[in-house]
């Protein structure tokens, strides 16, 4: 039968190796697994920075010191326990083997792994990892993100807003532009919208491609009115009754006589 009390509280750390889900004790240790959960939250700045043969360090800025808290039915009794130093802000370790009650004597546990993160954590640890005689890591293993599962610390989580190359169309509002030296506006919500580039430069070649057209003039041109022939000899006649004949002109005398010969 175990001792080991029932956890009520999960965060869920996500790195570039995998996630990572941490079962918390926030009962019975209430300030170290809240500091925990809001360095989870701002996972991109946690980063497993060192490998030992016992446990797997990592590290996350900010925050502050979390102080000793202990429980009797609370140890390093399984492997992948996750603990807190109490000696430096945003330092956490992750033990690999129930043997670390000398390195983490003073340290603070705050709950365990679960889920398949112990694989790749295990892996981490392998000798296939680049690392010095210090453990340090050679490529840190950075975070990406990441949430609380659990929320039993009623943390004001933050929205974030998701990256999907995507645009936020927001109002625009019109500006009022006034020459009154009585109106006063309110400068945050002035918004000047401008032409897109593309319609700007759309419309100069336009009105240069404008400028350079060649004028063409276009006249138009009006058909003369064509008589009929009966009316055009009509006319004729009249011309040649109305104008006036000199008796002294033989070439009018014989088209009047013409003319009268032909109308008989």
């Amino acid at each position: 039968m175990s001792l080991e009390p029932a956890t009520s509280g999960a965060v869920r750390w996500r790195s570039i190796r995998g996630p990572m889900e941490v079962a918390l004790f926030a009962k019975q240790i209430p300030n170290g697994t809240r500091t925990f959960a809001e360095h989870v939250m701002h996972g991109d700045q946690m980063t497993i920075t060192r490998v030992t043969e016992k446990y797997i360090e990592l590290t996350a800025s900010g925050g502050q010191i979390i102080p000793k808290e202990s429980n009797s039915r609370i140890r390093f009794s399984k492997p992948y326990m996750v603990a807190a130093d109490t000696t430096k802000p945003g330092r956490y370790a992750i033990t690999l083997t129930t043997q670390v009650g000398d390195e983490l004597a003073d340290w603070t546990i705050l709950g365990k792994v679960r889920g398949d993160a112990v694989y790749w954590l295990r892996n981490l640890a392998g000798s296939g990892t680049v690392k010095d005689e210090d453990g340090v890591l050679q490529y840190a293993v950075k975070g990406i993100g990441g949430e609380i599962l659990e929320n039993v610390w009623n943390i004001q989580e933050e929205k974030q807003e998701a990256i999907h190359n995507t645009e936020v169309k927001t109002a625009r509002k019109q500006v009022l532009l006034s020459f009154d030296e009585d109106e006063e506006e309110d400068a945050t919500d002035v918004q000047i919208r401008m032409r897109p580039i593309k319609k700007v430069k759309r419309a100069q070649k336009k009105e240069r491609e404008e400028k350079d057209k060649p004028v063409t003039k276009t006249t138009t041109t009006v058909p003369e009115t064509v008589l009929p022939a009966g009316n055009a000899q009509e006319r004729l006649q009249d011309s040649a009754v109305d104008a006036p004949t000199s008796h002294t002109d033989p070439t009018l005398e014989k088209l009047r006589k013409f003319q009268e010969g032909s109308t008989g």
